[in-house]
């Protein structure tokens, strides 16, 4: 699988695998495609070799965890896709890991911005 040719764009190495390249030679993205569209799992990577992204399709659509990294190695988003979809929690952080949304999707469209309320707590409420 890693023996696709450095230096190409983007280079086919078996029947189904794609490894795509960066010009300086680092590795781009690399998943299966199936009746040219992207299957399973895909990763991609910055020309500097840091990990990019995690993603999952289903016939071409994001489906499934997506997980997203800053070039500085800092964790950038997390969030689920059903159908293309944004679907359920997702969580966002700047290059310094500060939350900058935290949010709940259906269908593609924020329900709920949970960023700005305060932490729940494991302890109990104050009784009467």
């Amino acid at each position: 699988m890693d023996n696709c040719g450095r230096g190409a764009t983007r280079q086919r190495c078996h029947p189904g695998i794609w490894s795509y390249w960066h010009a300086n030679g680092q590795k781009k993205g690399e998943g299966v495609l199936r009746d040219e569209q992207p299957q399973g799992l895909w990763t991609y990577w910055y020309e500097n070799g840091q990990k990019m992204a995690e993603r999952y399709w289903v016939d071409g659509k994001l489906s499934g965890p997506d997980t997203e990294w800053h070039d500085n190695g800092q964790k950038a988003q997390m969030a689920n896709f059903v159908d293309g979809k944004l679907q359920g929690i997702v969580m966002s952080w700047d290059r310094e890991g500060a939350v900058v949304l935290h949010a709940r999707f259906e269908g593609g469209a924020k329900v709920e911005d949970i960023t700005e309320q305060p932490a729940a707590t494991s302890e109990p409420a104050p009784g009467p």
